[in-house]
């Protein structure tokens, strides 16, 4: 793969130099956010202390601080 240029929203743009597909990457956080995670989980605090909603803690489980 090489680079080959940006995309509308600036993420990179990767060429295959074989067949010529084109693609972008997704940033990968998933080791981030199951450290986040883990720590609020082992930790004595309740969903309530880091200001978030409990739908939020749900839906995006590790927007924790």
């Amino acid at each position: 793969m090489k680079r080959n240029g940006r995309n509308s929203s600036g993420r990179i743009r990767w060429r295959c130099g074989r067949c010529g597909a084109s693609s972008t990457q997704k940033r990968d956080n998933r080791a981030a956010d199951l450290e986040k995670g883990l720590i609020w989980l082992f930790s004595k605090d309740g969903q309530a202390s880091d200001g978030t909603t409990g739908r939020t803690a749900t839906r995006y489980p590790n927007a924790t601080n």
